[in-house]
């Protein structure tokens, strides 16, 4: 069964608008206000909206795009990929061509600055950049497309006072006061917690470490530490080790990256999976079993499909002159137990 394209009447209809209310919102035309454009917006993206062929896409050029994203670590870029490359075809009616660059991690520089020349060369209409660490050596390719007015959607990972349009990412700081209340909940007595970041140098895990001190003071939770595992899982396996042999009063970790496998192997490990209350991030297959025989107490999902789909549109309707709501750049994390996993379980299909 094909699945029925949603049009702007099915829009007018959910609103109770003018069709024609529905095209100017989209289209970014005058006469119409910020709070029904925003609207109009927020309910197309969730109904899935794909304009159709029209006169004004078969008149113009192809839109060339490229994407720049890490694979690793896998199991968080595999469902960024596949979020770019869902939108992608979706827009394929729309005159859409994107060319991909998938680079080897966080820390390779040399191939995203090599895709940033690349692209520039070949005269793209825009680009889709998820950076790494190190940002600093490819700025400059960065400030030559601004100059070509070629513009730049960021994702995951928000480079601070460089050019672009913007970056889609969680709300950090909304994800680390999540993870404190719920820690402030399962603890009562032994109220010492520590984090365990990916990269302080990422803004959003920067966010995530705040969030969680603003929120834990609040709840006189005491936060012993935060330790960098750099999303390697024998440092996360590691400093596992040694916070339970030097701080064996913490009964609570913040675990703001995918790496929670390891921590919870070695809380198994040492028979501590009891003792410790661990909330992660994210959800993959292999973090399941961790999540299904109680060692991680819950996980907060930040649906990076979802991001690497607005990031690509949000590039698409600025090169169209569509507007963007503010809104739509920013994802505010889900917190997941067992009792909800299941409704989770076809984002990680």
């Amino acid at each position: 069964m094909i699945d029925k394209r949603v049009t702007i009447v099915d829009i007018s209809r959910r609103l109770n608008v003018s069709p024609t209310t529905v095209a100017k919102a989209l289209n970014g035309k005058p006469k119409i206000s910020r709070s029904l454009r925003e609207e109009v917006l927020k309910i197309a993206g969730e109904m899935n909206y794909v304009p159709n062929k029209s006169a004004k896409a078969l008149s113009r050029n192809d839109l060339n795009i490229g994407v720049i994203y890490p694979v690793e670590p896998k199991e968080f870029y595999r469902y960024i990929e596949k979020g770019v490359r869902g939108e992608v075809e979706n827009l394929l009616d729309c005159k859409v061509k994107a060319a991909l660059y998938p680079v080897d991690g966080l820390h390779d520089v040399i191939n995203v600055k090599n895709a940033l020349i690349e692209l520039y060369e070949r005269g793209v209409d825009g680009i889709v950049l998820s950076p790494g660490l190190n940002s600093g050596e490819y700025g400059a390719e960065l400030i030559k497309l601004m100059n070509k007015n070629i513009p730049v959607v960021y994702l995951v990972n928000e480079l601070e006072n460089a050019p672009g349009l913007g970056c889609v990412r969680m709300d950090g700081t909304t994800a680390g006061r999540i993870a404190a209340q719920f820690l402030h909940f399962c603890l009562y007595e032994k109220r010492n917690v520590v984090v365990f970041s990916c990269n302080k140098e990422i803004l959003v895990q920067r966010e995530c470490i705040n969030g969680f001190i603003q929120e834990a003071n609040s709840h006189e939770l005491t936060v012993k530490g935060v330790f960098e595992t750099q999303d390697d899982k024998k440092i996360a396996y590691y400093l596992t080790e040694k916070i339970l042999s030097d701080m064996p009063d913490v009964h609570g970790v913040y675990v703001s990256s995918y790496n929670t496998v390891a921590v919870c192997d070695c809380l198994r490990d040492q028979k501590k999976s009891d003792s410790i209350k661990i909330i992660g991030q994210d959800i993959y297959e292999e973090m399941l079993p961790c999540m299904r025989d109680g060692t991680q107490r819950a996980t907060l999902f930040q649906d990076p499909y979802e991001q690497g789909k607005r990031a690509v549109r949000i590039l698409y309707n600025h090169l169209i002159g569509a507007a963007v709501p503010e809104s739509y750049y920013k994802i505010t994390p889900q917190i997941v137990f067992t009792s909800n996993l299941d409704a989770f379980m076809d984002k990680i299909i």
